[in-house]
């Protein structure tokens, strides 16, 4: 796999993977027009991707094929500027236990290509959309809980 960038007299970049591109821009505070994505938000949604593609097989082979309904990721920067916290939060269907979603989440980590590449310095949160079950240690087993619940999982 490869990635092509072709530079514009702005602040514009064209990246184009095989037969594939999109727009990169700056925002008008940094002498863009804020007419394309950030790298930041291209990279945040890559590593979105990644994890609910890997929860959506992990679902998946336990028989439950829509287990995902949606999901969404924000990052948090420090007073330098770095990334210092990723959180991804995920929309199960109804009938996806808590029991699963936690136990799908605990593995992520360890399934999911680009949340490997994550700097030990950056916190990682895991989380469903509502409810609190609050964080676990990896190495413990969930506990049984109800649907539609949130864990928080600092990696």
């Amino acid at each position: 796999m490869s990635v092509e960038l072709r530079f514009f007299t702005d602040a514009k970049i064209l990246a184009i993977a095989g037969e594939h591109g999109v727009l990169l821009d700056r925002d008008t505070s940094q002498g863009g027009d804020n007419s394309g994505f950030r790298a930041r938000e291209l990279w945040l949604t890559s590593l979105l991707a990644c994890a609910s593609g890997t929860l959506k097989a992990q679902a998946a082979q336990t028989g439950i094929e829509q287990a995902i309904t949606s999901a969404q990721g924000e990052l948090s920067l420090n007073e330098q500027g770095d990334i210092a916290r990723v959180s991804l939060q995920f929309s199960f269907a109804a009938e996806v236990t808590a029991v699963q979603q936690q136990g799908w989440l605990q593995s992520l980590r360890e399934r999911c290509f680009l949340l490997k590449t994550l700097h030990p310095a950056i916190e990682l949160q895991l989380r469903t959309r509502s409810g609190a079950i609050g964080a676990q240690p990896l190495s413990e087993e969930p506990a049984a809980a109800e649907p539609h619940q949130r864990c928080a999982l600092s990696c």
